[in-house]
C-alpha cells in the first residue's frame, strides 16, 4: 500500500474544470476544412452528424455523435458525480 497523495480530490477538480474547458472547443471549432473549386468549407462534429443524418447514412451519425459527444460528456458527469459525493 502506498500513501494518499495530498489534495487528490482538489486535483481532480482542477482537471475535471480544465478538461470541461477544452471540451467547448474541441466540438465548436472545425475539425475538417475541404477546399473544393476554390470554395472552403469547414465543419464540426455536429456538423458531421447533421450531414450525415440529412443524406440517409443515420447509423454513422448516431456513432459519430456518441463517440464524440455523448461519451465524452457522459464521462465529465459521472467524474463530476463521483467527485462531488467523495467531497461529501
Amino acid at each position: 500500500m502506498h500513501a494518499r497523495k495530498e489534495a487528490s480530490l482538489q486535483r481532480t477538480w482542477a482537471l475535471l474544470l480544465a478538461a470541461v474547458i477544452c471540451y467547448v472547443p474541441a466540438n465548436v471549432l472545425p475539425v475538417m476544412s475541404v477546399t473544393s473549386l476554390g470554395r472552403t468549407q469547414a465543419d464540426t462534429i455536429l456538423s458531421g452528424v447533421v450531414y450525415f443524418v440529412q443524406h440517409g447514412d443515420w447509423p454513422l451519425a448516431v456513432v459519430i455523435f456518441t463517440a464524440s459527444v455523448f461519451v465524452p460528456v457522459l464521462k465529465l458527469a459521472i467524474l463530476a458525480f463521483l467527485a462531488a459525493s467523495v467531497q461529501r
